[in-house]
């Protein structure tokens, strides 16, 4: 029976070092981070979405209670994009309580009389009724 030479019987008793590949750590920082970035546009899609979705919504609602046609809908559509924004989570616009003021009476410049004096003071007394909200100053 030929056997090896005792050096290699050696060699492959031997065992591999524990050490990963290399560019393995490359590659799962590359991973985590594309799964981070995945995660951010999710998050970005869907608030977004949510945000379109609530504005139709908010919109439809205002179009019946208030009477508006197709002109005035599209100027108040105007003012709520530009106030409240896209709904980016990332781009979330802090405003005061006079500029919510503000914001309030361009609304109820676009509306007719009646229409107008009954938004702004339904937007008072949801006011009122929010703890986290002062009502508004009154100039």
């Amino acid at each position: 029976m030929n056997r090896p030479p005792r050096y290699r019987r050696k060699t492959w008793r031997k065992k591999a070092p524990l050490r990963p590949a290399r560019g393995t750590g490359l590659q799962i920082a590359s991973i985590l981070v594309a799964m981070a970035a995945g995660c951010l546009l999710w998050l970005h899609l869907y608030t977004t979405g949510k945000a379109k979705q609530t504005m139709r919504r908010t919109l439809d609602q205002m179009r019946v209670e208030y009477h508006l046609d197709e002109q005035q809908l599209a100027r108040i559509s105007g003012l709520e994009w530009e106030f409240h924004g896209s709904g980016n989570p990332f781009t979330r616009p802090s405003h005061t309580i006079g500029e919510v003021r503000q914001h309030e009476l361009a609304i109820s410049a676009v509306m007719n009389s009646e229409d107008a004096a009954r938004f702004l003071s339904e937007t008072e007394e949801k006011a009122k009724d929010d703890p986290l909200k002062p009502p508004p100053v009154h100039h």
